[in-house]
C-alpha cells in the first residue's frame, strides 16, 4: 500500500515530539519510482530504542573485549577466521579419509 502522508495526522508537528528516520529503500519494482522511508515517531520509542541499542553495543563491546567502534570490524575479522577454519577442517577430513584409505589398503 502506498501512503503518501504516511498515516501520520496531526494538528502540528511538535505533536509528534521526535522523528528519527531509520533507512529508506527504493521501490522492488521496476517501474516503481517510489522510495519508502522506515521511522519512528515520537521521543518515548526513540529514546527507548536507542537505549537498547546503546545496552546492546555495550554487551557487545564487553564480550569481545574491544571499543565500540572495533565491533564492527572485529565481527568481520571473526567471520573470515571461521570461514578459514572450516575450510582446514574440510582438508584435514580429507586428508584422514585419504590416510585411513591407505592404512586400510595395507592391511
Amino acid at each position: 500500500e502506498n501512503n503518501m502522508c504516511c498515516g501520520t495526522h496531526v494538528t502540528s508537528l511538535s505533536h509528534l515530539g521526535m522523528i528519527k528516520l531509520l533507512r529508506d529503500e527504493k521501490g522492488k519494482k521496476k517501474k516503481e519510482q517510489s522510495t519508502f522511508l522506515h521511522f519512528m515517531v515520537g521521543r518515548d520509542p526513540i529514546i527507548e530504542k536507542f537505549d537498547d541499542m546503546y545496552k546492546r553495543e555495550v554487551l557487545l563491546s564487553s564480550t569481545l573485549e574491544k571499543q565500540p567502534e572495533e565491533i564492527f570490524s572485529t565481527v568481520v575479522e571473526m567471520k573470515e577466521s571461521q570461514k578459514k577454519a572450516k575450510q582446514k577442517i574440510k582438508t584435514l577430513e580429507e586428508e584422514n579419509v585419504m590416510l585411513q584409505i591407505e592404512l586400510f589398503k595395507e592391511k
